[in-house]
């Protein structure tokens, strides 16, 4: 990892750094100093390639050669929730005062019902000052900004909060997980979908062939339901838990384990809980060392071997279920032109049909393993219009029909021979029972 220097204009958020990175098993270096001390306290760690910092000291860092500087802006959430204790005190007239890269620009007053906010980015320390003073003569009542705003605003006799590295939300860390989930594994898939004030975490499986993954899904589904109930805490429920599996014999288990009723033959494998909680704040994140991880991941991120066949099948294993996927909107996902689709696959020799039929196959041996699941319903899955369309492919694919399949395969979720985007429709017979 590159050697990082934590560089913050205050002691809390340093000790906040330091926790975070302890928590994290992340090496860096953290040092407290204002703005005349900046270049100094850089200079003093010359192995240092990388400096995390915010408003007036990130400007200060930048003017160093050969040294990457990633700054810290202030989240909505932070200046909101810094709004929202002010005006609970009674204040009702709010200065904004920091450097402008803090703000990523914003500047104007703005009127929330009877509340006045007033955002005043300043260039330098003379001019924060300045304008802190003149806030005070016009009878600004608080002001939230930089250390220098803080301290000057304090030395004026008002109330004055300083902006802290806010935390990032729950749901931008499961959207990030989502982002880098096939760096575990090329075949999980973390989707998040929001309706009506609800949030579905849905979880796909591609494993590339026809095999029982029951466990494996169970074992995701948990592991994410374990990590929102630690950020959540102990009291948090989620609403709904679905699996596309069959139950087992007894439920008490995922019942007791997840704190919830959990519904199996499910359209797909989810977490449902309300939007929010994903909205909540995580207490020990930090988004100077979150930014410096996820430059990280982002080098490392593009799957090494991944072909256009190896993206189209994940387009085509995510929108099967929606009835929308097609080589027009699967080529459209990718950023190419139907033609351009057709053209790479076939270079790799496939076609956008073979695709389609050997994703069709995976999850068809996973669905029709479950006897309580309706055919319309697997058909449905499979993105066929009709039922009548999923049997004759079902037939034609495997050599017999869904019910012959499932009176002779005695709960066996798969065909009997192993199948790929290549191989040949198989005549083999259903399996016997035992």
């Amino acid at each position: 990892m590159l050697p990082i220097l934590f560089l913050s204009p205050m002691q809390s958020m340093a000790d906040h750094a330091q926790e975070v990175a302890r928590q994290m098993g992340i090496d860096i270096h953290v040092k407290v100093a204002g703005d005349a001390e900046a270049l100094d306290a850089v200079r003093a760690y010359p192995g240092i390639e990388v400096v995390v910092s915010r408003g007036g000291l990130a400007e200060i860092v930048q003017q160093l050669p050969d040294l990457s500087v990633v700054e810290i802006a202030m989240s909505p959430n932070e200046l909101l929730a810094n709004m929202s204790a002010l005006t609970a005190q009674g204040i009702r007239r709010i200065g904004i005062v920091s450097r402008a890269n803090l703000f990523m620009g914003a500047v104007g007053d703005f009127h929330i019902q009877d509340v006045e906010v007033r955002f005043r980015p300043q260039s330098d320390e003379e001019g924060i000052r300045s304008t802190v003073k003149k806030f005070v003569a016009e009878g600004v009542e608080a002001i939230i900004g930089c250390r220098v705003a803080f301290e000057t605003a304090r030395e004026r006799g008002i109330t004055a909060i300083f902006l802290q590295s806010g935390p990032v939300s729950i749901r931008k860390a499961l959207e990030a997980l989502a982002d880098y989930m096939h760096l575990h594994s090329d075949g999980l898939r973390l989707t998040i979908e929001e309706d009506e004030g609800l949030v579905t975490v849905g979880l796909a499986v591609d494993s590339g062939r026809p095999v029982p993954i029951r466990q494996g899904v169970e074992l995701a589904l948990g592991f994410i339901h374990r990590s929102l109930h630690q950020l959540l805490g102990r009291s948090w429920r989620p609403r709904a838990i679905s699996f596309t599996h069959a139950a087992p014999a007894r439920r008490d288990a995922h019942r007791r384990f997840f704190g919830t009723n959990v519904e199996f033959g499910q359209d797909c494998n989810a977490i449902v809980c309300f939007a929010r909680d994903l909205d909540a704040a995580v207490p020990t994140s930090d988004p100077a060392i979150a930014r410096q991880i996820q430059r990280y991941l982002d080098a490392v991120a593009p799957r090494r071997n991944a072909t256009m066949r190896d993206n189209a099948r994940e387009c085509i294993y995510l929108t099967l279920p929606s009835g929308l996927c097609s080589a027009d909107r699967v080529a459209q996902h990718l950023g190419v032109d139907r033609r351009t689709l057709h053209r790479h696959l076939a270079r790799e020799g496939e076609t956008f049909s073979s695709l389609l039929d050997a994703v069709r196959v995976e999850l068809a041996t996973r669905y029709i393993g479950d006897r309580d699941r309706p055919l319309a319903s697997v058909a449905e899955l499979l993105g066929f219009s009709a039922l009548s369309a999923f049997s004759r492919w079902f037939r034609s694919r495997f050599g017999y029909s869904v019910s012959q399949w499932r009176h002779s395969a005695s709960g066996a979720a798969m065909p009997p021979t192993r199948l790929s985007s290549r191989s040949p429709a198989p005549t083999a017979s259903p399996p016997r029972r035992r």
